[in-house]
């Protein structure tokens, strides 16, 4: 009998494309998506449209949501948003975002904003959109999923601050770390590859042999504003 660390995860026989899944960041997804837990007719968020936000989509798309909102700065990637679930897609360089979701929401806001931008400006939109405290007749704490790493010289602005202290939101640093089981997590990641409810293979944009790696990480660092995951394969 074959035993499997307790550290890894299987990645069935059966699986297409396996080079493909990439069972890590299928279980940050996992993750996001399991503390998010939306429920029955919610409106939803997803504030960053790269690879993350582009999976977590498609894994919101299965759940019975009321509107289920994409947001982010290149159209090229909304595009990509709307294959893969979003019913509605909106650019805050062109689109008055929190007027649209008020207009949708009834004035109430969304009940989940999921924030994958890596930026302190998107943990700020997802403050701005995100529901109503119920302190004013509203249902009140909403969530913000924050999985960026908010770092070198971001600022904090008055606006991020104020909309946080007003509206009370339920914030969750969702890391591997704060995930009650990451390994379990992992393992739905690669079933939800397996069933294409994530599907990572359709977002391979880039591949390389492990010779070019600098050149994967160049590609990475956001230069090419086509790139959405690159791929190390191994000859």
């Amino acid at each position: 009998m074959v035993t499997i660390p307790k550290k890894l995860v299987k990645i069935p026989d059966s699986v297409e494309n396996p080079e493909y899944c990439l069972a890590e960041p299928l279980g940050c997804i996992s993750n996001m998506v399991r503390t998010a837990r939306p429920e029955y007719g919610d409106f939803v968020a997803v504030i960053g449209c790269g690879t993350m936000g582009l999976l977590t989509l498609s894994a919101l798309k299965q759940m019975p949501l009321q509107g289920l909102i994409a947001i982010d700065l290149q159209d090229s990637r909304l595009e990509w948003a709307k294959r893969l679930g979003a019913q509605f897609i909106l650019n805050p360089k062109r689109d008055d975002c929190e007027q649209f979701i008020q207009d949708l929401t009834h004035n109430q806001g969304v009940d989940i904003a999921i924030e994958i931008t890596g930026k302190l400006k998107g943990l700020e939109m997802a403050s701005l959109i995100i529901r109503n405290a119920s302190f004013y007749g509203y249902q009140g704490r909403g969530r913000i999923i924050a999985s960026s790493f908010y770092a070198g010289d971001q600022i904090m602005s008055n606006t991020l601050g104020y909309q946080l202290m007003f509206k009370s939101p339920i914030v969750a640093s969702v890391h591997p770390w704060h995930s009650l089981n990451f390994i379990e997590d992992v393992a739905k990641g690669v079933w939800g590859y397996q069933k294409h409810f994530l599907p990572l293979d359709q977002l391979v944009t880039h591949e390389f042999c492990l010779e070019d790696l600098a050149k994967g990480f160049e590609a990475a660092s956001g230069k090419d504003i086509d790139y959405l995951k690159g791929v190390i394969i191994m000859e």
